[in-house]
């Protein structure tokens, strides 16, 4: 028996490893014993110096040694070596196994031995020599000639009677390793993929009007597109650019006739780092350039628009913040240059029951007509804060400071103003179980304005406080104190009021189909001031409806509600006035079939007040929809409104304490009456004469109204009426990415006629 070196670690010494353990597992985990192995297999066995084995499974060196006979002959100007001669032997018995009897021969007993001892396992350990690739290289001729000869050619094999194995190793002197160049930093800055799109448009419009004729005309490209850098969560980069030109003509009655020819280009874009981060940032250009020719006389506009944005919002927790400043230029040819910057700051953060949030805004204006500008700045605060469901607490407090020039009849005026405002609110709930509410807050406005020729100051603060208690289901109560003080360069006062009030609301009765609701309330107030006036009111109202719901079928119904109200108050200012309030109203669901349905409500109401000051005022309104699918491509719709308004005498002023040098005046005028209405009716269809994706819509709209100019300018020619109508028709049609358009329209107001079409192409390009 030969010698063999120790096999280097690698691939077969994997194989005999695993073959190992395999060969020491105990039976009873291999109780299903496979068929006893054919005759071929069972020489290569012997072949391989394996131990002998019961009809096992062949273990994982068994098949690593048929896996021989697919390594690559070495190249033939070099000697074979022994190995590849040896593995001829194994090719055979791979060919003897394929060639025994496929029938499954009987399922023996399995085995119950013991596992193996520890003198016995090193034998079973034992690697085969020919898994070795020195046992393959120094394996000698006797070995390789113990199959038994096979008369006649030898059997070519097969590619399925080899198991797959790991490639053998090439020796490096047989085939050297080349160097790869170096690909990285043409892949990692590669070009990346650019979208891109747009449309082009061609625009036709003719309008026509008692004073003149214009048409006009309109072509355009607009192109898009958009790809990133490195990687498109590292920096997205888009673009755009467009061009315009147009020309108009127009003519009127006396045969007089001006044209105008404008063109104008545009163009922008913008970066994004960072775009799905936490602290995204974005900057954007974009800039326009037009001329417009009007009767030999060219005017040059330029407007440039640039700015930036950064956010950040931290890892964890609600905060965000965000800072943007931006910058306007416009120029024109006649050496107008205006510039306008902003900045601006947002920040919002939660701390367990406390909510924050801050802003900030300053703008500047410089180099506008006449020498105008303005310098605006304002800065602002809120604050929240909950303690569960008892108390609640809401705070935000804002200043501004403006100076502006701006140009007027008297020349260019200077003003600046100042304006500082803070109010919190409070709400508590003492007891879940309490039907108690309180309400409460204060308001501070402080505001000075200051102009070339005057100055003026005036601070107001104001708090209040409201409490509500329901006593039951349908008694509630109310009581409330409000303090308020003024403050000017001219007076300073203090007014504080008092009220208190109950309301009863009365459970709904049922009588037959009809359903009676009831209720009524009082309540009392007093105001005095500083200055010495004084108010005492008394107020009562009281109210009840009725009304009936009708069915008609599962389309239609109908309801019906009455209600009459008259409410009394007494006040030592105004004196004693009663209102008496009559209402009813009409609401009917009219469904014709399930694809008609139409609604119609109306609603009349009179108020008649009685006392130290007199009025009565009357209104009549009336609303109606109609939605109509008249096919599965044709639909109607129409609405109609129509409201009357009548003022028999006019409302007398109320009374305020916050100048007592100007007294209530009652003051007189004519009654007034207006009637508006308007209506609208639409018809759309698609795909009409079996035209696919044409749509064809079609609407006609009808305003009136009432007006006093008559009465009050006393001019004879004034129109007692405004109305107009307006007839309009449209179709659109798409073939891909080209689109059609046409659109007509027909307008009159009071009796004055005018009349436009519009013709417009348009074709969409690029996937963007």
């Amino acid at each position: 028996m030969p010698t063999f070196a120790a096999a280097p670690t690698g691939w077969p010494e994997l194989a005999l490893r695993t073959s190992s353990t395999l060969a020491v597992v105990p039976t009873t985990l291999r109780r299903r014993t496979p068929p006893p192995l054919p005759r071929g297999l069972s020489l290569a066995r012997e072949l391989s110096g394996a131990a002998p084995a019961d009809n096992s499974t062949p273990p994982t060196a068994l098949r690593a040694t048929e896996t021989l006979a697919s390594i690559p002959a070495p190249h033939p100007e070099t000697p074979l070596p022994a190995a590849v001669v040896a593995s001829r032997s194994l090719r055979i018995s791979a060919q003897l196994a394929a060639r025994e009897d496929p029938t499954p021969s009987p399922q023996p007993t399995p085995s119950r031995e013991p596992a193996p001892s520890p003198e016995q396992a090193p034998a079973l350990r034992s690697p085969p020599v020919l898994a070795r690739p020195e046992a393959r290289a120094a394996t000698s001729g006797p070995v390789a000639q113990s199959a038994p000869p096979r008369d006649g050619p030898e059997d070519p094999v097969r590619p399925e009677d080899v198991r797959a194995g790991p490639p053998s190793p090439v020796s490096r002197e047989t085939v050297p390793m080349e160097t790869l160049p170096d690909l990285s930093a043409l892949t990692t800055w590669a070009i990346p993929p650019i979208r891109w799109g747009g449309n082009t448009m061609s625009n036709y419009i003719w309008t026509s009007s008692e004073a003149n004729t214009v048409f006009g005309e309109t072509q355009g490209v607009n192109l898009r597109a958009s790809s990133y850098i490195y990687q498109p969560w590292y920096a997205q980069v888009s673009g755009d650019l467009g061009l315009v030109t147009g020309s108009s003509k127009q003519s009127s009655p006396g045969g007089s006739s001006s044209d105008s020819d404008n063109t104008s280009i545009s163009y922008g874009g913008n970066l994004s780092l960072f775009p799905q981060s936490r602290f995204p940032f974005q900057a954007y250009l974009s800039s326009s350039d037009s001329r417009a020719q009007y009767n030999a006389q060219t005017t040059q506009y330029t407007s440039t628009r640039m700015g930036a944005r950064q956010s950040y919002r931290p890892e964890t927790g609600p905060s965000s913040y965000q800072a943007s400043a931006d910058r306007s230029i416009v120029t024109a040819s006649n050496n107008i240059r205006s510039i306008v910057d902003q900045f601006q700051g947002t920040a919002s953060t939660t701390y367990e029951t406390h909510a924050l949030s801050g802003n900030a805004r300053y703008s500047q204006t410089t180099g506008d007509i006449g020498g105008q500008g303005s310098s605006l700045f304002s800065v602002g605060a809120s604050h929240s804060w909950r303690d569960e469901e008892e108390l609640s607490l809401a705070s935000s407090a804002s200043y501004s400071s403006n100076e502006v020039a701006v140009l007027g009849g008297a020349g260019l005026t200077k003003n600046n103003s100042q304006m500082l405002q803070a109010s919190t609110s409070a709400n508590w709930i003492p007891d879940e179980d309490l039907p108690l509410t309180v309400t409460g807050g204060a308001n501070l406005l402080n505001a000075t304005t200051k102009t070339e020729s005057a100055a003026s100051a005036a601070t107001s603060i104001q708090a209040y406080t409201n409490a509500n208690y329901r006593f039951s289901p349908n008694l509630y109560g109310t009581a409330g104190v409000t303090m308020a003080h003024f403050q000017s360069a001219e007076a300073s006062q203090f007014v504080s009021s008092q009220n208190a009030s109950l309301s009863y609301v009365g459970t709904n009765l049922t009588f037959g189909d009809y359903s009676y609701s009831w209720g009524g309330g009082g309540g009392v107030t007093n105001q005095f001031a500083s200055t010495g006036a004084t108010s005492t009111g008394i107020s009562g109202q009281a109210q009840h409806s009725i009304g009936r719901n009708v069915e008609f079928n599962e389309l239609s119904n109908m309801s019906l509600t009455a209600t009459q109200g008259y409410a009394l108050q007494t006040t030592t200012g105004t004196g004693q006035s009663g209102t008496l309030t009559h209402s009813a109203g009409l609401s009917w669901r009219l469904g014709i079939n399930e694809r008609t349905a139409s609604q119609f409500s109306a609603t009349a109401s009179d108020s008649l007040t009685t006392g130290e000051y007199s009025s009565h005022f009357r209104t009549l309104s009336a609303q109606g929809n109609l939605q109509s699918q008249l096919s599965s491509r044709s639909a109607l719709a129409g609405n109609l409104n129509f409201v009357v308004s009548q003022q028999l005498s006019a409302p007398q002023p109320v009374v305020t304490f916050v100048d007592p040098a100007q007294p209530a005046v009652p003051a007189s005028s004519n009654g007034t009456t207006n009637v508006t209405g308007s209506g609208q009716i639409a018809y759309s269809h698609r795909n009409p004469f079996d035209i696919l994706n044409l749509l064809y819509t079609a609407s006609f709209q009808v305003n009136a109204s009432q007006t006093n100019l008559r009465v009050l300018t006393g001019d004879p020619n004034a129109d007692a009426w405004q109305t107009g109508t307006v007839l309009q028709h449209s179709a659109d049609y798409r073939i891909g990415r080209l689109v059609f358009r046409a659109t007509n329209a027909f307008a009159t107001l009071n009796g004055k006629k005018n009349a436009s079409i519009h013709f417009s192409i348009s074709r969409e390009i690029g996937d963007l």
